[in-house]
């Protein structure tokens, strides 16, 4: 079944890691390091692996969205501004999103993207299935564990609560 993301989806030319100085280590949970973001009170989670860097949180302009970032050191072919298709498999589940690429907090050899989505489906796929696939219109698909995903997001809102957001 192909669902599409309720929002839109961001490439971010490179990626960001949440070591940056306006990020806190709160938490450590099945793998997952839990970051509270000082610059806008927010929490996400975050995952560095030889694959690449994941991170997740609740988007600070609307707390009813969430977003996920998935970013690789390979070569890609990402563009500042270019728009491009997105497919994100989450163990058969297929959700669809566009995107455009953008650069923000920056960490150099990163790239990537974010996505934004409020639909439940997606959220509670991402919680509790255990591989994403996402693939770029134009790149080479990678994988995802989502291993942990779910004490992690249990977590981040315990962190968001503690922050008032």
């Amino acid at each position: 079944m192909l669902k599409s993301l309720a929002l839109c989806m961001g490439l971010a030319v490179v990626a960001s890691t949440a070591q940056a100085q306006d990020y806190e280590l709160y938490a450590e949970v099945e793998g997952w390091d839990v970051f509270v973001d000082n610059s806008d009170q927010t929490c996400l989670i975050q995952r560095i692996s030889d694959a690449g860097v994941v991170q997740m949180g609740v988007w600070q302009k609307d707390p009813l969205m969430v977003y996920i970032g998935v970013f690789t050191k390979d070569a890609t072919n990402l563009r500042d501004g270019a728009v491009g298709d997105l497919i994100i498999d989450i163990d058969g589940q297929l959700f669809t999103g566009q995107g455009v690429a953008v650069t923000k907090r920056i960490t150099e050899g990163y790239q990537g993207g974010y996505v934004l989505s409020n639909d439940p489906a997606f959220l509670t796929d991402v919680a509790k299935r255990y591989v994403m696939t996402v693939y770029p219109n134009t790149e080479a698909a990678f994988q995802v564990s989502l291993d942990g995903t779910y004490a992690a997001m249990q977590s981040a809102m315990e962190c968001n609560a503690a922050q008032g957001s």
